[in-house]
Protein backbone atom coordinates (compact mmCIF):
# COMPACT_ATOMS: atom_id res chain seq x y z
CA UNK A 1 0.00 0.00 0.00
CA UNK A 2 1.34 3.23 -1.13
CA UNK A 3 1.93 6.54 1.19
CA UNK A 4 -1.37 8.11 -1.17
CA UNK A 5 -3.52 4.93 -0.14
CA UNK A 6 -2.61 5.40 3.41
CA UNK A 7 -3.31 9.01 2.89
CA UNK A 8 -6.78 8.59 1.73
CA UNK A 9 -7.78 5.23 3.95
CA UNK A 10 -6.74 7.46 7.64
CA UNK A 11 -8.73 10.27 6.16
CA UNK A 12 -11.92 8.39 5.22
CA UNK A 13 -11.75 6.81 8.91
CA UNK A 14 -11.42 9.67 10.69
CA UNK A 15 -13.96 11.39 8.30
CA UNK A 16 -16.09 8.37 9.19
CA UNK A 17 -16.01 8.25 13.20
CA UNK A 18 -16.28 11.75 13.44
CA UNK A 19 -19.30 11.94 11.06
CA UNK A 20 -20.66 9.03 13.42
CA UNK A 21 -19.49 11.32 16.49
CA UNK A 22 -21.19 13.72 15.21
CA UNK A 23 -24.48 11.93 14.45
CA UNK A 24 -25.10 11.07 17.99
CA UNK A 25 -24.95 14.53 19.16
CA UNK A 26 -27.75 15.71 16.27
CA UNK A 27 -30.17 18.34 17.90
CA UNK A 28 -29.81 16.22 20.67
CA UNK A 29 -30.92 13.23 19.33
CA UNK A 30 -29.23 10.26 18.95
CA UNK A 31 -28.85 8.57 16.05
CA UNK A 32 -27.68 4.90 18.22
CA UNK A 33 -30.61 5.04 20.24
CA UNK A 34 -30.59 1.47 21.19
CA UNK A 35 -27.13 1.83 23.49
CA UNK A 36 -27.23 2.80 27.32
CA UNK A 37 -25.98 6.21 28.44
CA UNK A 38 -22.76 4.68 30.01
CA UNK A 39 -21.89 2.91 26.72
CA UNK A 40 -22.77 5.79 24.34
CA UNK A 41 -20.53 8.12 26.54
CA UNK A 42 -17.51 5.46 25.81
CA UNK A 43 -18.45 5.40 22.19
CA UNK A 44 -18.54 9.31 21.55
CA UNK A 45 -15.03 9.50 23.64
CA UNK A 46 -13.48 7.09 21.59
CA UNK A 47 -14.96 8.48 18.33
CA UNK A 48 -14.12 11.58 18.81
CA UNK A 49 -10.62 10.70 19.99
CA UNK A 50 -9.78 8.24 17.53
CA UNK A 51 -11.17 10.49 14.81
CA UNK A 52 -9.45 13.64 16.09
CA UNK A 53 -5.56 11.46 15.84
CA UNK A 54 -6.32 10.27 12.53
CA UNK A 55 -6.89 13.52 11.33
CA UNK A 56 -3.39 14.75 12.84
CA UNK A 57 -1.90 11.59 11.47
CA UNK A 58 -3.00 12.56 8.00
CA UNK A 59 -2.15 16.15 8.07
CA UNK A 60 1.03 14.88 9.59
CA UNK A 61 1.60 12.92 6.57
CA UNK A 62 0.19 15.39 4.22
CA UNK A 63 2.73 18.20 5.43
CA UNK A 64 5.54 15.95 5.77
CA UNK A 65 4.94 15.50 1.60
CA UNK A 66 5.65 18.95 1.20
CA UNK A 67 8.75 19.24 2.97
CA UNK A 68 10.37 16.05 1.55
CA UNK A 69 12.34 17.38 -1.54
CA UNK A 70 13.26 15.73 -4.94
CA UNK A 71 15.97 16.98 -7.56
CA UNK A 72 15.31 17.24 -11.19
CA UNK A 73 17.40 18.54 -13.76
CA UNK A 74 19.39 20.95 -11.00
CA UNK A 75 16.32 22.19 -9.84
CA UNK A 76 14.05 20.96 -6.32
CA UNK A 77 10.51 20.13 -6.36
CA UNK A 78 8.09 18.94 -3.60
CA UNK A 79 6.62 15.25 -3.82
CA UNK A 80 3.57 17.52 -4.28
CA UNK A 81 4.55 19.17 -7.22
CA UNK A 82 6.41 16.06 -9.00
CA UNK A 83 2.97 14.41 -8.64
CA UNK A 84 0.75 17.27 -10.12
CA UNK A 85 3.41 17.22 -12.74
CA UNK A 86 2.46 13.48 -13.33
CA UNK A 87 -0.92 14.23 -12.87
CA UNK A 88 -1.19 17.41 -15.39
CA UNK A 89 1.66 15.80 -17.79
CA UNK A 90 3.53 18.31 -17.47
CA UNK A 91 7.47 18.10 -17.97
CA UNK A 92 10.39 19.54 -16.46
CA UNK A 93 10.63 21.54 -19.63
CA UNK A 94 7.62 22.99 -19.40
CA UNK A 95 8.36 24.12 -15.83
CA UNK A 96 11.45 25.74 -16.86
CA UNK A 97 9.86 27.50 -19.80
CA UNK A 98 7.48 28.64 -17.64
CA UNK A 99 9.57 29.64 -15.10
CA UNK A 100 11.99 31.69 -18.19
CA UNK A 101 8.98 33.21 -20.41
CA UNK A 102 5.73 32.65 -18.22
CA UNK A 103 4.44 35.80 -16.05
CA UNK A 104 5.70 36.77 -13.22
CA UNK A 105 3.75 37.46 -9.78
CA UNK A 106 5.19 37.83 -6.62
CA UNK A 107 3.77 36.93 -3.38
CA UNK A 108 4.72 37.82 0.41
CA UNK A 109 6.81 34.48 -0.27
CA UNK A 110 6.58 32.86 -3.09
CA UNK A 111 6.23 33.38 -6.65
CA UNK A 112 4.25 32.44 -9.08
CA UNK A 113 4.63 31.63 -13.28
CA UNK A 114 2.10 31.82 -14.77
CA UNK A 115 2.60 30.25 -18.68
CA UNK A 116 0.74 29.23 -21.42
CA UNK A 117 0.78 28.38 -25.19
CA UNK A 118 -1.05 27.48 -28.47
CA UNK A 119 0.50 23.66 -27.80
CA UNK A 120 -0.69 23.26 -24.11
CA UNK A 121 -3.54 24.58 -21.51
CA UNK A 122 -2.24 27.48 -19.07
CA UNK A 123 -0.74 26.22 -15.95
CA UNK A 124 0.80 28.30 -12.84
CA UNK A 125 4.28 27.25 -10.92
CA UNK A 126 4.70 28.05 -7.48
CA UNK A 127 8.70 28.84 -6.39
CA UNK A 128 9.07 29.46 -2.88
CA UNK A 129 11.78 31.87 -1.27
CA UNK A 130 14.21 29.34 -1.34
CA UNK A 131 13.82 28.66 -4.78
CA UNK A 132 12.15 25.54 -5.32
CA UNK A 133 8.76 24.28 -6.51
CA UNK A 134 6.55 24.04 -4.06
CA UNK A 135 3.08 23.37 -6.29
CA UNK A 136 1.76 23.81 -9.75
CA UNK A 137 -2.11 24.21 -10.43
CA UNK A 138 -4.30 24.67 -13.66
Amino acid sequence: MNIESKKYAIKIIALLFLVILFSTNYYGGNSLFFLEDNTLFILRVFLGTAGSVLLIIYFALKNKEKRELTKRKGRLYTKEAIRQMEDYGISEESIELAIEKGIKKEGRLNTFYTYSSKDSEGFTVMLNDKGYIVTIFK
